[in-house]
């Protein structure tokens, strides 16, 4: 959303401006220039002087620069420094932020274990090693590998090393039956992690509170509402949904008024793509240590707890606009079969005179 200001002729909207929240609730203002533009923060008091000074020299490109990073530390060609090259490469730099942090814990991590170690001695049993130190979390290890491999392919391709080790190691098989279903706890650690009133916090909400696919919920907006429910058509099956707006999603829709069409809109003012939201939404769950989890693992959240708490298959099938009402019965059967496993464990106890 632009930056509209007033001055002693009306309102003035500020170009190529734009607002963002942390994660701690506090408005940051930006300026973007041009789509391949550096976004450049603006850190005076808004509507001040200095301000608009600020603006102007930013629209400009008249921005400080970025403070220069620690020269490289550690012995060289050892791991360490290694990390730290990479942290400096451009290749690094130009990943988003939430990128970079992933990245940096992962491999921060490795750094403590092995950091000192040559990387001409690195070798493709090194690397499983490391790998298999994650093999209890599958997904958590691959990512671990995805990253060494990264880094070790930057490494030869900047002549810092000769061989890549990671190159022909392979992914730990991951045995699942689709996407990662959420936990409970796992929602409320993503919860902890952003806070209401965060843009993260309001995607979780739409996800976990109407259902939807990702396909739909980038579609999600006020012109939808119809009194106390969402009325909307479902991109994958064609099929038309009007679901009640449940009062925890209609206050974390309340703290984020909007003039767009849909509720979730990327840094630019545009809606999202489903593959884009799906893209930034794992980060946000990367953030949050969460790094098996995804968009769609939260509709089978959605429907594992409304199983768990009595909802039955043909009241799934309707808030989930299921065609097939078997799709509906893998949730309640796991229910019905924790429930009834309750009440009839007893049986199994010995009884006087038996």
């Amino acid at each position: 959303m632009r930056i509209r200001l007033l001055d002693g002729t009306g309102v003035v909207e500020l170009k190529y401006t734009f607002e963002d929240v942390d994660r701690h609730g506090n408005v940051r203002i930006y300026v973007k220039k041009g789509r391949k533009a550096q976004k450049v923060r603006l850190r005076e008091p808004i509507g001040s002087a200095a301000f608009l000074a600020e603006y102007q020299r930013a629209i400009r490109g008249e921005t400080a620069p970025k403070p220069k990073l620690a020269t490289i530390s550690g012995k060289q060609g050892s791991f360490a420094w290694l990390i730290m090259a990479y942290k400096q490469s451009g290749e690094f730099r130009q990943l988003k932020d939430s990128t970079k942090r992933v990245r940096s814990r992962i491999l921060d991590a490795i750094c403590r274990k092995v950091g000192q170690e040559p990387c001409s001695e690195f070798g493709k049993r090194h690397i499983i090693a490391l790998r298999d130190e994650k093999a209890d979390l599958p997904a958590a290890a691959n990512n671990r590998l995805k990253i060494l491999k990264v880094l070790f392919k930057w490494g030869e391709e900047a002549d810092l090393i000769e061989h890549n080790p990671a190159l022909t190691v392979k992914r730990l098989k991951i045995k699942t039956d689709g996407f990662h279903r959420w936990t409970e706890a796992e929602v409320r650690q993503f919860e902890a992690r952003h806070p209401e009133g965060s843009k993260a916090r309001l995607a979780l909400s739409l996800l976990l509170y109407t259902g939807t696919r990702r396909s739909d919920v980038v579609t999600l907006g006020r012109q939808m509402e119809q009194g106390a429910s969402l009325r909307f058509k479902q991109t994958k099956t064609g099929g038309w949904l009007i679901l009640p707006i449940l009062p925890a999603l209609r206050e974390e829709i309340g703290r984020h008024p909007t003039e767009h069409l849909t509720y979730l809109v990327t840094e630019y003012g545009h809606s999202f793509s489903a593959a884009g939201f799906g893209n930034w939404f794992r980060d946000r769950c990367d953030e949050a240590g969460l790094t098996q989890c995804s968009a769609h693992g939260l509709r089978k959240a959605g429907a594992t707890r409304a199983a768990n708490q009595g909802a039955s298959a043909h009241q799934l099938k309707a808030l989930y606009g299921w065609a097939d009402i078997s799709e509906a019965e893998t949730y309640t059967r796991e229910a019905d079969q924790v429930r009834l496993a309750e009440s009839g464990i007893h049986y199994l106890e010995r009884k006087e005179g038996k």
